[in-house]
């Protein structure tokens, strides 16, 4: 790492010193003809790590949003973990409840539908593990999550799919195309790697299935709207200008992106 690069998110707040930031623009600004209000504001604490639920371990949380609120603890404001759900579509709204306190940076997942939070300051790492009962052996394959959960629409990505019941031999599809080179699968049947097949639409939020091929059985239909997502790029596509993700240029960050797509419903840009 090189002092003085930029290396994390898009940051609207430290946009307005830093031009490698994505541009900041005031609340009550249209930044652009597609400028609309807020879906929620929180005004204590600094909020930075966001992360999508896209495991299937709860259904009724897929598609939520896990907001970070991040506290070194002296300034009288703890961390704090936020639900979001969203309803409606672009325009719906949204319900925010207070899950759990936890301060930390970034929010990152599992496999196993666990949710990590790193605490550098502390030199702690705080892991949310999910408690549910273990599907029976010998039962239908069970995904539980697809990592990296989305990739360029022409396919070629390699994933890694954790779960249940997958068995020594198991093949996949995505959106009901099949992937190919499964392999490493594990022997207790939790996980394997696969080449992702190209979208049949860019774009397309798309469900994985797995088959069992030894007992001849295919995991159900997953909840949500899918779990891995086509983005609506082409490889070679600029995604930044000057300077870059991590460079130590001083060029601004311009990203090619017109939608958010969240649960396979795209929400419109902000500000």
């Amino acid at each position: 790492m090189v002092r003085g690069a930029y290396y994390g998110h898009p940051d609207r707040n430290r946009a307005r010193e830093d031009s490698r930031q994505c541009f900041y623009y005031v609340r009550a600004q249209a930044g652009s003809a597609a400028y609309m209000p807020l879906l929620a504001s929180f005004a204590e604490g600094s909020y930075e790590g966001i992360k999508e639920v896209l495991s299937n371990v709860f259904p009724a949380m897929k598609h939520d949003l896990l907001v970070r609120r991040f506290s070194t603890g002296n300034r009288g404001s703890n961390g704090l973990i936020k639900r979001l759900q969203l309803t409606g579509g672009p325009t719906g709204s949204v319900v925010v409840t207070d899950l759990i306190a936890a301060t930390g940076l970034d929010i990152g997942t599992t496999l196993s539908g666990a949710y990590y939070v790193l605490r550098p300051q502390k030199g702690e790492l705080f892991v949310l593990e999910p408690d549910y009962p273990t599907p029976p052996a010998g039962g239908v394959p069970v995904p539980i999550a697809v990592k990296p959960h989305r990739g360029l629409a022409g396919g070629g990505l390699t994933v890694t799919v954790g779960g249940h019941n997958f068995g020594g031999a198991p093949t996949a599809t995505l959106g009901g195309r099949p992937c190919t080179n499964v392999r490493d699968a594990a022997a207790v049947g939790t996980r394997f790697r696969c080449t992702v097949p190209a979208a049949a639409s860019p774009g397309a939020v798309v469900r994985i299935a797995v088959t069992n091929t030894e007992a001849g059985v295919t995991s159900a239909t997953t909840p949500g709207n899918g779990d891995y997502l086509y983005v609506n790029v082409q490889a070679g596509d600029d995604m930044v200008g000057a300077g870059g993700w991590g460079g130590a240029g001083g060029g601004a960050v311009v990203l090619r992106a017109w939608e958010v797509v969240v649960g396979g419903v795209p929400r419109a840009p902000r500000a």
